[in-house]
């Protein structure tokens, strides 16, 4: 998020790093490498991309009519905010994305040597 803000525009590019960091995290914390970690890695990053996009919607929201992004957050509601972080993806987006949580799913799966 916080190079998003820094570039000042979405980046779903981002999508692989925080596969790889999720994938490491599921690994080492919380299962064995498997199936399992991976469809939880593979998730978590999916729920990572979602909760990305629609703070840039509220992000974007603020701006716009020059509120905090926590009065954009409660006057627009979960269901607007949602609507308008889809809106704003691309297939190019959703390709990144997928890639993401394909990414942390192998990491995830594959055993160490």
């Amino acid at each position: 998020m916080v190079a998003a803000m820094y570039l000042r525009r979405p980046s779903p590019w981002l999508a692989l790093p925080a596969g790889v960091v999720l994938a490491w995290a599921v690994r080492h914390w919380i299962r064995r490498p498997g199936a399992g970690a991976a469809v939880l890695a593979a998730f978590a990053t999916l729920l990572a991309a979602l909760y990305f996009s629609v703070l840039m919607a509220a992000i974007q929201l603020a701006g716009n009519f020059g509120m905090s992004i926590t009065e954009a957050m409660r006057a627009a509601g979960t269901g607007m905010l949602l609507a308008l972080a889809r809106l704003g993806l691309s297939p190019l987006d959703w390709a990144w994305y997928a890639l993401g949580a394909l990414l942390a799913a192998w990491l995830a799966w594959r055993r160490k040597r």
